[in-house]
């Protein structure tokens, strides 16, 4: 009947791989087996042999020296009394290397003589008696003799002419019996011979470690000296090495055991050699079989389970995306990538749905979490199965005391039965149910609330469960009617002003308007409240006109963004127009969204027609000021002229009449003729000033920028030079600058300058300063000087056209000069003042803008 094989290939590579793989190893088995008995038995043959031959050769030794000593009784017929024995003793020894001693005892075992003269010790004493016992030749103990090296004792029992017993003993060295052995033992072979007590006599290698110690603890030597049979076994010896023991007890008169101890890698090389040659065999078979498997599990079989098992662990990991790629055009491979990717397509499918529904849950937690409003899950019997941490902190209850509960836990009695029972009527009917209902929290305050109860039925329609969401409406209560008080005060204040105010919303719906609006508007029997212009304009088609231009101008308000300010002319319901000064303040919100306008019109009609009638007035003024100006300069033109002729007249004739008629006038006349022309000369520099004075009042202002510190030395030198013989210290600090009129601006520092020099005249070495102080957030400029001062007293007359705190006769003058300098200051819209002390200087400060 023919084998019938598997069908599918992955039956068939293994039932060849099972196959071969048995068949090689059953040959292994068989050829390691055979090897390693064989080699066993032939180890331990080779073991038993060299520990027989050693044993022989022990003995030959042993019986040479037996033989020695019948020889030595035969020929010198030693005795225990023989008075030569110790010389012949001596003699042999001497010609003996392996021998340390010879020694003869009587039949008590006491010591006769002996080559050299020592005691016996306790093992030479033992073997002799044992001897003389037993009346055969012995191999007595090892031991030593005195100081002598060791020895092993062959003891021979004699007997004397006299019938008494006695023995001779021989001591052969145990070290040359070492030595002996140790150029005969192979290498790595160790030679251990014990005697009959298990005393070690030969060691090699290394005789000092064990010769003259015991031996009967190591495994095999005391059931070979006790059993006197050959045993070949494997222990494990003191020094680590794993070893072939064979063991041979010795026949009398020797005793004791021969042991030889191979290590197993030596007893067992062939087996070795076998097994090494084997593996290289397997070892080569195993690659070809590898080969060949390769090639058709890495093509037909590897790589498609790899793809397979590479998509499998793909998607353990979570890539329900990845696809395994055609591995074959058919069989089962190609069917089970089919049926992976099908698999993988319905996987990504759920985990798809799974990750949605999973969302949606996520979502809905933390809706239910998060949610400002307080939430309640119920059963069907309404009672409590969880809630969120917004009922806890609007109710106060914490969640552990509210599930299980009934919602009643909350109710206030505020309301009725019949409330309660119309709310779950219907909730039975439509499923849903919203109203406010007044609560009470956990510490006992009521509260209000906006309630909504929403029931969820299963597939079925049974309902299962109820949603409640509440708002706490008490903030918003108490906003209500702030707002509505707020509201009331608004109105009440905007009822009050007489100007027509309204607000409208960021849509351009009216929302409040005063009474003085409506009446402007005409607004009362008109519906206004939330309507924009656009509509109010239909709904009130007399102001059409208005309303369409309030429109346009709050989008130019709109856009500015600010504050702005219109003029309409308005016309009024009982007739004639009005014009208006109307304000619009645009409001927005936090994002900048159009919130209120609120409008401000008042009515300017009278004040313009009062504003009209001013600047009439103001025009008729100006011309007025005009004419008076011109008259002014007729008048500085006359003085100029007119009383200048006279004076000049006056002063010419007094010095001519002076000149001329000296000789005859007297000294009292010329006095008047002196004091005539003084007062002329002075009322010329009267007019001078005067004229200096009205010119600063006519003179048109031109500002530019002044470097006042040039300007400054400019006058310095002007001033120097007019009393060159004068000592003056002049400090002017750089860099001083305003914007000022030029020619003004010369007429005030020549003047205060001027001054400056006047009022030091009589000091020796006079110190004037210009300079700026700009301490307190302003700048004013100063000018100090060290001279004559004044009395803080009269600082008002100063400024004053002809006031003068000093005589003429002590410092010259018309008192103009300081007027001219407040003038100017003050035309420029600047400050002067002044600081002094009598003899102790004046400084000058004034301001410029």
């Amino acid at each position: 009947m023919p084998i019938r094989l598997p069908a599918s290939l992955r039956g068939r590579l293994a039932l060849l791989l099972t196959a071969l793989f048995a068949a090689l190893l059953a040959i292994v088995l068989l050829l390691q087996a055979e090897s390693l008995r064989h080699a066993r038995d032939a180890a331990k043959a080779r073991a038993l042999d060299l520990a027989q031959s050693y044993a022989r050769h022990y003995e030959r030794l042993v019986r040479d020296h037996l033989a020695m000593l019948d020889i030595l009784l035969r020929l010198r017929g030693l005795g225990p009394r023989d008075e030569g024995c110790e010389d012949a003793l001596r003699q042999v020894v001497a010609a003996t290397p392996s021998l340390i001693n010879l020694a003869v005892v009587d039949g008590e075992g006491r010591l006769r003589c002996a080559a050299r003269g020592v005691v016996l010790s306790g093992a030479a004493e033992d073997a002799a008696r044992r001897v003389l016992a037993a009346g055969a030749p012995m191999l007595g103990m090892s031991g030593e003799t005195g100081q002598e090296r060791p020895y092993l004792a062959l003891a021979r029992p004699l007997a004397g002419e006299d019938r008494r017993p006695g023995a001779i003993l021989a001591f052969i060295d145990r070290d040359w019996l070492n030595a002996h052995f140790a150029e005969t033992v192979p290498n790595g072979v160790v030679l251990r011979i014990f005697d009959n007590d298990g005393m070690f006599v030969v060691r090699q290698p290394d005789p000092a470690c064990c010769v003259g110690k015991s031996g009967l603890h190591l495994g095999g030597v005391g059931q070979a000296i006790a059993s006197g049979r050959e045993q070949v076994t494997q222990s494990l010896w003191l020094d680590g090495v794993k070893r072939l023991q064979a063991d041979i007890p010795l026949r009398q008169p020797l005793a004791g055991v021969v042991s030889i101890g191979i290590p197993e890698e030596l007893a067992v090389t062939d087996a070795e050699r076998d097994t090494v040659r084997l593996a290289w065999l397997l070892a080569a078979l195993c690659l070809a079989l590898y080969a060949v498997s390769w090639f058709f599990s890495e093509r037909v079989i590897l790589r498609p389970l790899a793809a397979l098992a590479d998509g499998a662990r793909r998607l353990r990991e979570g890539e329900i995306f990845h696809r395994i790629p055609p591995l074959a055009r058919r069989g089962e491979f190609a069917e089970l990538a089919c049926d992976f990717n099908d698999m993988a397509g319905s996987l990504e499918a759920r985990d798809r749905r799974i990750n949605e529904d999973l969302a949606r849950l996520r979502l809905a937690a933390s809706v239910f979490e998060q949610a400002a409003e307080a939430i309640t899950i119920t059963d069907a019997e309404a009672n409590i199965l969880d809630v969120n941490p917004s009922f806890c902190r609007i109710t106060g209850y914490v969640r552990e005391e509210a599930v299980g509960r009934n919602p009643r836990i909350l109710q206030s009695g505020r309301q009725s039965a019949g409330f309660y029972r119309a709310m779950w009527d219907t909730l039975g009917a439509d499923g849903c149910w919203s109203g406010e209902i007044w609560n009470r929290r956990k510490d006992g305050t009521v509260y209000p609330e906006w309630l909504s109860i929403s029931a969820v039925r299963d597939e079925t329609g049974r309902i299962t469960n109820y949603v409640g969401v509440f708002t706490d409406l008490t903030l918003r209560k108490a906003a209500e009617e702030a707002l509505r008080e707020s509201r009331e005060r608004m109105v009440t204040l905007i009822e009050a002003v007489p100007d027509a105010v309204f607000f409208k919303d960021g849509m351009g719906r009216w929302q409040v308007v005063n009474s003085a609006a409506r009446r402007l508007f005409a607004l009362d029997g008109v519906a206004w409240q939330g309507r924009t212009d656009l509509e109010l304009a239909l709904f009130n088609p007399e102001f059409s006109g208005e309303h369409m231009a309030c429109w346009d101008s709050d989008e130019d308000a709109w856009a500015a963004g600010l504050l702005v300010h219109f003029t309409e002319v308005l016309h009024r319901p009982e007739g004639g127009t009005a014009i208006y000064d109307v304000s619009k303040v645009p409001l927005y919100d936090e994002n900048g969204g159009r919130q209120a306008l609120i409008v401000v019109g008042r009515d300017v009609t009278e004040l313009r027609r009062n504003a009209g009638e001013l600047e009439r007035r103001v025009a008729e003024r100006t011309r007025e000021l005009e004419a008076a100006n011109r008259e002014l300069e007729a008048f500085s033109y006359a003085v100029s002229h007119d009383l200048r002729a006279p004076l000049r007249a006056i002063n010419g004739f007094s010095r001519l009449l002076e000149e001329e008629s000296a000789a005859v006038l007297g000294e009292q006349a010329r006095g008047h003729l002196a004091r005539v022309r003084a007062a002329s000369v002075k009322m010329g520099e009267l007019i001078d000033d005067l004229l200096e004075l009205s010119r600063v009042a006519r003179h048109e202002m031109r500002k530019e920028a002044v470097d006042l510190s040039a300007l400054a030395w400019e006058i310095a030198d002007e001033i120097a030079a007019a009393d060159p013989a004068r000592r003056v210290e002049w400090a002017i600090a750089p860099g001083l600058a305003a914007q000022c009129d030029p020619s003004l601006m010369r007429a005030v520092l020549h003047n205060l300058l001027g001054n400056a020099m006047k009022y030091t005249s009589k000091k020796a070495l006079a110190c004037i300063e210009f300079g700026v102080d700009a301490s307190g957030g302003e700048r004013r400029f100063f000018i100090r000087d060290n001279g004559a001062g004044f009395d803080m007293r009269y600082v008002g007359k100063l400024f004053g056209a002809f006031q003068r705190l000093h005589s003429p006769s002590e410092f010259p003058g018309t008192g103009v000069g300081l007027a001219t300098v407040a003038r100017i200051i003050h035309r420029h819209g600047g400050t002067v003042r002044a600081e002094g002390c009598v003899d102790a200087g004046a400084t000058f400060f004034f301001t410029l803008p």
